[in-house]
C-alpha cells in the first residue's frame, strides 16, 4: 500500500464508538491522548532508531487510521504515509535535562489530534545526556490501548538491537488489524456475548449509585492531577504472601484495599469499581495493536462481621467472575442500563493494575516504561505498575483538578498507602483497619 492509497471503509468497532463519541463532546480536548515515555538507560544512533521504529510504525495497521462520514456515517480506514516527523531533541545542555524533557513532553502531549487527516500517533527521540535518552509516544486512544503500545514497544526494541526479519508490508499491518475488527464484530454475534450480557445486567439489576471520594459527580476535564508514590518492594511481597492464600495476585489485594478505603471514608457498602481489563482473549488478539481494552464495572457488597481475609476471598471471587466476561463492552453496559453516554459512569474510582513481565532492552541497554497519560479521568484513578525485577512498585493518583484538590489527593494517597501497610495482619476486623 502506497502512501496515496487508503483500505476499503470499516465500520468502528464498539470501543472505538465509544471513544469517538466522547471526543466529540469535547472535539478541542487532548484528554483522549494516551502517551508515555521509554527512558532507555544507554547511548542510542538516532538513525538506527529512526530506521527501526518507522519499520514497527509500518507493522502497526492502527496506527494508519483515518475517520472519515460515507453515506451519513462514520467509517475507519488506513492510509499508510511514511513521511511522518521523528524530531530528535537534545536537552542535554540544560541545567535540569531531565526536568527540560518533561516540559517538553508535557507541551505535546496538550496537542489534539485530527483523526481524519492523521498521522494519530506522535514520536520523539530525546537526548537527556550522552547515555540517556527517552523515547516518547503518543497515541489517540480511538486506534491504541496500553497493551498496544507495549506491543509496538517491543517491536521497536527488537528491530534496533538488530533481530528483526524484513520488513512487513504494511498490507499485511492492514490485514492484521482487519482481521482483530472482525474478531471484535463475530464476538458481538455470538452466544458468549449473550451470557456475557446477561451475567452484567444480573450484577447490575439493583445497583448502586456511584461512589467517590469526592463526593461529586465524575466530570470530564481536559487534564488530570497526578501525585505518584511507591510500595516498597517488601511490602509488596507481604501483600503477594496474602493473597496466594486465596489465589489471589497483588491486584486483587490492591482492588480489595481500595474498596476498604473507599468504604470506610464514605460508609458505604455497597458500591462499583471502576477496573480496567485487556479484553483480550487468545493468542491472535494478543497480537495486534488497536483499541480493544476496557473498563468493567467490579461491584463490592460489605458484611460487617468479615476481616481483610474474608473481603479478600470475596474481591478474588468477583474479580475471577469479572474477567470471564470481560469482553462484554462497557459501551454495550451503560446502553443497557439506559445511561446516558455522556452522562456519570457506573463508578467513582477506577483501579487500574498493570504487571510487566517483560524486559525491554535497546541494542544491549535496558530502559523502562514511565506512563504519561492513560485517557481521561472523570474523578480520580489509582494506577499500579508492577515490574519483574525486584523494584518497588509505582502507584499513581490521577484526579479531577475540578473534584480535588492537590491536598486532597495527596492526603487520600497517603491513607491509603498507610492503610496497605496496616493489611499485613489480614485477620484484622474491616472496622479497625
Amino acid at each position: 500500500m502506497h502512501s496515496t492509497e487508503k483500505t476499503e471503509l470499516r465500520a468502528l468497532s464498539a470501543a472505538q464508538s465509544g471513544v469517538w463519541l466522547a471526543q466529540t463532546l469535547d472535539p478541542e480536548s487532548p484528554a483522549f491522548n494516551i502517551a508515555e515515555y521509554i527512558e532507555i538507560h544507554g547511548p542510542v544512533e538516532p538513525a538506527r532508531f529512526d530506521r527501526a521504529l518507522r519499520r514497527a510504525v509500518a507493522a502497526a495497521g492502527s496506527l494508519h487510521t483515518r475517520l472519515e462520514i460515507d453515506g451519513g456515517e462514520l467509517r475507519q480506514y488506513l492510509r499508510y504515509d511514511e513521511h511522518w516527523p521523528l524530531p530528535v531533541v537534545d536537552v542535554s545542555c540544560e541545567a535540569d535535562s531531565r526536568a527540560a524533557a518533561l516540559a517538553w513532553m508535557e507541551q505535546d502531549l496538550a496537542r489534539v489530534f485530527d483523526l481524519t487527516k492523521g498521522p494519530v500517533f506522535s514520536y520523539a527521540l530525546l537526548r537527556v545526556s550522552h547515555d540517556r535518552y527517552f523515547w516518547y509516544a503518543r497515541n489517540h486512544h480511538l486506534c491504541m490501548d496500553g497493551y498496544s503500545g507495549a506491543l509496538v514497544a517491543r517491536e521497536v526494541a527488537r528491530l534496533y538491537s538488530g533481530e528483526g526479519h524484513d520488513a512487513v508490508q504494511s498490507t499485511d499491518a492492514g490485514a492484521g488489524y482487519f482481521a482483530l475488527l472482525d474478531e471484535l464484530e463475530r464476538y458481538r454475534g455470538s452466544s458468549q456475548c449473550q451470557r456475557d450480557r446477561d451475567y452484567w445486567n444480573r450484577q447490575l439489576a439493583d445497583r448502586p449509585e456511584s461512589v467517590t471520594l469526592s463526593r461529586k459527580l465524575p466530570g470530564r476535564p481536559r487534564g488530570f492531577m497526578r501525585k505518584t508514590a511507591f510500595i516498597r518492594r517488601e511490602l509488596a511481597e507481604r501483600l503477594q504472601e496474602i493473597g496466594r492464600r486465596y489465589d489471589a495476585g497483588l491486584a486483587q489485594v490492591i482492588y480489595a484495599a481500595a474498596a476498604l478505603y473507599i468504604h470506610r471514608f464514605t460508609g458505604a457498602d455497597d458500591f462499583i469499581l471502576g477496573i480496567p481489563l485487556l479484553a483480550r482473549v487468545g493468542r491472535a488478539m494478543r497480537s495486534a495493536p488497536g483499541m480493544v481494552s476496557n473498563i468493567l464495572p467490579l461491584r463490592m457488597r460489605f458484611d460487617h462481621r468479615w476481616n481483610f481475609n474474608d473481603l479478600l476471598q470475596y474481591t478474588a471471587q468477583q474479580t475471577r467472575a469479572m474477567l470471564r466476561h470481560q469482553r462484554y463492552r462497557t459501551e454495550d453496559l451503560r446502553r443497557d442500563l439506559g445511561l446516558n453516554p455522556g452522562g456519570p459512569g457506573l463508578y467513582g474510582l477506577v483501579v487500574n493494575f498493570m504487571s510487566f513481565d517483560y524486559e525491554l532492552r535497546f541494542g544491549g541497554y535496558p530502559a523502562r516504561s514511565h506512563n504519561l497519560s492513560n485517557g481521561p479521568v472523570d474523578d480520580l484513578s489509582i494506577a499500579v505498575y508492577e515490574h519483574q525485577d525486584g523494584s518497588a512498585v509505582r502507584i499513581d493518583f490521577d484526579a479531577n483538578p475540578g473534584n480535588y484538590t492537590a491536598e486532597e489527593l495527596a492526603a487520600h494517597q497517603s491513607r491509603l498507602l498507610e492503610l496497605l501497610k496496616q493489611l499485613t495482619d489480614p485477620e484484622l476486623p474491616l472496622g479497625k483497619a
